[in-house]
């Protein structure tokens, strides 16, 4: 921000302010370029290469509120040392998020039915034991000849799964 009474950039730190009437020194360039240097030891740098705002005329307004005898008018730069603003960047298609559609895709249908039947089969067992454990008087008895087959079809769906997984490579 360019001002009637001082110079002032807001950072991630806070705000840095130098005012012209406490400029220990106020550099030049030729392209515009100006760093102002505070009596308080801030520092601020003024390219209008990088900030659209900075016109001729607030160059012009920063060079009249600083007192002669601080101006230090330096050589000009090269033209690659004048800072350019980064390049906008090619605007790349966003990547669609995966869907659970896509991870099935590739599977056999054997599989993913292992998959489907093991699931059904474990929430089945799940609401039934939640069920059973509101009851006045639980039966845990009645899940014991539902234990062997659902390890039986839980190794068998993780095997067939790794059978898939390796003949993929």
């Amino acid at each position: 921000m360019i001002g009637a009474e001082g110079v002032s950039l807001t950072t991630p730190g806070g705000p840095v302010t130098v005012r012209y009437d406490s400029v220990a020194a106020l550099t030049t360039r030729p392209d515009g370029a100006r760093s102002l240097t505070g009596l308080d030891g801030f520092h601020l740098t003024i390219e209008p290469t990088l900030y659209r705002s900075v016109t001729e005329e607030r160059i012009a307004a920063v060079d009249a509120g600083v007192p002669a005898a601080a101006r230090v008018p330096l050589p000009a730069r090269d033209a690659e040392q004048i800072p350019r603003p980064p390049e906008p960047k090619a605007s790349t298609p966003k990547a669609r998020r995966p869907r659970w559609r896509d991870a099935l895709r590739g599977l056999p249908f054997g599989l993913v039915a292992l998959v489907v039947v093991d699931t059904v089969f474990g929430l089945g067992i799940l609401f039934s034991v939640v069920h059973e454990a509101t009851a006045a008087e639980p039966r845990w008895s009645r899940f014991l000849p539902l234990f062997l087959p659902t390890v039986l079809l839980t190794r068998y769906t993780r095997r067939a799964y790794h059978r898939h997984r390796h003949a993929r490579g």
